[in-house]
This record gives C-alpha cells, structure tokens and sequence, in this order.
C-alpha cells in the first residue's frame, strides 16, 4: 500500500473506533512515533507493521488494500471515474472524425502546395481546417487524460504542447489561405520539423504505456516514432503514407484504453 493514501486510511479506521494514538498503540504494541509517521504519511511500514495495525483496528489487510486501490484510481482520474471515460469516449469517436478531415485537409494540402492544384475553393478548405483544430484539440485530449491516468508526465506534456503547435499552425495557415503570405513555405517547413520532433517524443510516452495498456501501445509508439522521423527529414510523401496508418493505431489505443478503464471500474467498484 501506497503513501499517503495508507495514512489517511489508518487514521479514518482509527476516528471509527474511538481510539487515541495511544490507545491504538496498546492494542498493537507499535511506537506512538512510528503511528503518528504512518497517519502522517511520513513513512511507507512493511507489510508485517500494517496489517498488525489493520488487525488492532479490526480490519483485513486485503479489504483495506482494495479500499486505498479504489481511491487511488477515482482520484488519479479526477472528480470520478465518469469523466475520464467521457473523455476517452469523445476523444476517440472524435480522433475518427478528425481522421477524416485531416485526410481531407493533409490531401488537398500536398496537391495545393507540392502541385498548386486546387482541391477545393478556399472557404471550404478553411472550414476544413476549423473543424481539423477543433477535433484534433478533442482526439489529443484523450492522450493528455492518459498521461495523467497512468502517471506518464512526458505523455500529458507532450500532448498539451502538440495541442498548442497544432492550433497555432492551424491559425496561420487559415489566414495565409486569404493573405499571400511570402513565407508560407518556410512556416511549413518549421512545422514539419516541431511535428516531427513532438511526434517521436509522443511516440516514446505512448511506448512507455505498453506495461499498463499492452503491446499494442508499444507498437503505436513504435510508429509514432516513424513518422516523426519522416516529418523531421521533410519528406512529405513518405509522411503521408504512415501519417494515416498512425492516427488509426492512435484512435484504436485510446479506444483500448477506454476500455481498461472500464475493467478497472467493475474490479474496483
């Protein structure tokens, strides 16, 4: 059992049973010192100490652990496990909606820029791109709620700064779409390289998720990796081959992990 989570339990246990510190240490014959560090969160006892404690309580060693796991989960997600699986469900079911359109708008890009071909009218492709922002704001979401769910930092970071890349660049290119922007290309250039660089960051956080999740986030990571690489040599053909490819493992990883999530809700409920 996990610290301080541990402490505050003994010491609700201890309150329900009327007991002092001194009284409990009576009954268990343990250092009032070594009571006061345990509540206090100051130290994690061995296994031998808590469930002697447990025992003077009148309480289960294994009962008690379920308990602490219980809060330990509802608290790492949040007000309650609900709105986590509200945030993996909308960030998948949008993840497939902004594929969509970010193939949509990745295509019509590549021809407009690498072959000045015109897909579509310059509204249309600006409404694209709005809807692009606003679903992949939503999918990237997911990722940031797992980073926190799993205690992977470098996930929930790299997520947030994805997000704001992304919005950024999707901004500019919005407006260079009615503006002749002289240094359109160089802005693009830039943004294939911090994409690419985020991307192999976000391909190592989502690697390291594989202990939790399973092999499959090992082998999204893996790709997400690729396509950094790629994005980081500016080559926008063999990009777009495994861009695609990268956002479905990513919608299917969140989904799986929704999923995980669920399992761990009826384990603990």
């Amino acid at each position: 059992m996990k610290q301080p989570a541990l402490g505050k339990k003994i010491f609700e246990l201890r309150k329900q049973k009327g007991l002092t510190q001194e009284e409990l240490v009576e009954k268990c014959n343990i250092n009032v010192r070594t009571i006061q560090r345990i509540e206090a969160g100051e130290t994690s006892p061995r296994s031998y100490t808590i469930k002697t404690i447990l025992n003077a309580l009148g309480e289960e060693y294994e009962v008690v652990e379920e308990k602490i796991k219980k809060v330990n989960f509802e608290t790492t997600l949040g007000v309650s496990s609900v709105n986590i699986k509200k945030v993996l469900k909308l960030s998948w079911i949008l993840g497939i909606v902004y594929f969509i359109f970010g193939f949509v708008e990745f295509t019509s890009e590549y021809f407009r820029i690498e072959h000045e071909v015109s897909v579509f009218s310059t509204i249309i492709l600006a409404l694209v791109k709005v809807i692009s922002i606003t679903t992949f704001f939503f999918f990237m979401r997911g990722f940031t709620a797992l980073g926190k769910v799993y205690e992977n930092n470098l996930l929930t970071i790299i997520s947030i700064i994805t997000i704001v890349t992304f919005s950024v660049f999707g901004v500019i290119e919005i407006a260079a779409l009615f503006m002749l922007f002289e240094w359109i290309y160089f802005i693009l250039i830039i943004k294939m390289l911090l994409f690419g660089l985020l991307t192999v960051m976000l391909g190592i956080s989502v690697a390291l998720l594989h202990k939790q999740i399973g092999v499959f986030a090992l082998v999204t990571g893996v790709v997400e990796i690729i396509a950094g690489l790629f994005l980081l040599m500016l080559s926008a053909e063999k990009s777009l081959s495994i861009i695609f490819p990268m956002q479905l493992l990513e919608i299917l990883l969140i989904y799986f992990a929704c999923a995980e999530i669920n399992k761990k809700e009826l384990v603990y409920s």
